[in-house]
């Protein structure tokens, strides 16, 4: 994903690797959703199925539970980074290493590509670690006046807050503080928790939707600088 761009790559049941590049929309995200979410494990939709349940349904039902508040919707948002498919996880791997990668990335590039680190600066994990930690000091700050309940629930709504001017200041002298708190906790995640090794199948799909992305997001001297020539030549 680029500033203006998603990109991306899969093999369908064949084994075909199909790949695409689109604007940045609620309707790509929408059609990237769906891929991830058709092809996850029945257990991981059950979850997630299951928690949306528990926060909506009471509220539509004549008993006296109202069920999971509503800002456990954000608990399950950011939280599913804690819980990814295995293969999920592969290919979270298989595009922090792309985006690592120092020189041409391609097919050829295969090799080089999978040595490259999986830490990833701009990987949403940071987001989830800023989230659930904003929470939390939130809530212990709101208890000096507020009931946990409330300082608990105030607190869930505000950290989202504190995630999007995160997102859009980046470059503020607070977000580069809350970097040297949540970066060294989203390395480590990225490592031992929301990544696993990715295999070849991994890392051809990264590299393709990255060819993709660059085609369209690069300039052509850019693009010829970070993209094989030949590449469309290459073989697995």
């Amino acid at each position: 994903m680029a500033n203006q761009t998603i990109a991306c790559a899969y093999h369908d049941k064949k084994g075909t690797l199909h790949a695409w590049a689109k604007p940045r929309s609620a309707k790509t995200f929408l059609k990237a959703g769906q891929l991830v979410w058709k092809t996850a494990p029945l257990w991981f939709q059950a979850i997630c199925v299951g928690m949306v349940l528990l926060i909506i349904g009471p509220k539509l039902l004549p008993i006296e539970w109202a069920g999971l508040p509503f800002y456990s919707f954000f608990y399950l948002l950011f939280g599913t980074h804690f819980f990814f498919p295995t293969e999920l996880k592969r290919y979270h791997a298989a595009e922090h290493k792309v985006f690592s990668t120092v020189g041409r990335v391609n097919h050829k590039t295969r090799k080089q590509v999978a040595r490259a680190s999986v830490r990833n600066r701009g990987c949403s994990t940071g987001l989830v670690v800023l989230y659930f930690f904003s929470t939390i000091v939130l809530t212990a700050l709101a208890m000096f006046v507020l009931s946990f309940t409330l300082s608990l629930a105030s607190a869930s709504y505000l950290s989202l807050l504190v995630v999007l001017f995160y997102v859009y200041n980046r470059n503020h002298v607070i977000s580069k503080t809350i970097d040297r708190v949540v970066l060294p906790v989203s390395y480590w995640l990225q490592e031992n928790v929301t990544t696993k090794t990715p295999k070849k199948e991994h890392l051809e799909s990264a590299i393709e939707s990255y060819v993709h992305l660059a085609k369209v997001e690069f300039s052509p001297a850019l693009y010829l600088q970070r993209i094989e020539k030949r590449e469309e030549e290459w073989q697995s």
